[in-house]
């Protein structure tokens, strides 16, 4: 979503050097179609009620929602990762107990 939204706005900054109008509501629905339609729900439901569509207005909200994506998938990165790392250092320990008891058993205890 990123990169159709950067993509999107720098065509549209193109367009707007060559003196185009871009600010209309063809445009503003061909942006919109762009997106999946998670993020064209989330446009609606946030909309206020009333407001009128215009490029700038739809790509902001867009912008915010991609930006709230990205930080909701680099928090859950950190707790998966911090999720792998506790179940690794489980592993470790419940291994070396394991190896320790093995050895205490056939030594007959451990003398440590």
């Amino acid at each position: 979503m990123r990169t159709t939204h950067d993509s999107l706005t720098n065509h549209l900054r193109s367009l707007e050097a060559l003196n185009e109008n871009t600010d209309h509501m063809q445009m503003v629905t061909l942006i919109i179609s762009k997106f999946p339609n998670e993020l064209r729900e989330h446009l609606e439901l946030h909309k206020e009620e009333g407001k009128k569509w215009s490029q700038k207005l739809v790509l902001d909200m867009i912008n915010k929602y991609i930006k709230s994506k990205e930080a909701a998938d680099i928090k859950q990165t950190a707790l998966d990762q911090d999720e792998i790392q506790n179940d690794d250092e489980a592993f470790t320990h419940s291994t070396t107990e394991a190896i320790v008891s093995h050895s205490s058993t056939k030594r007959g205890g451990y003398r440590g």
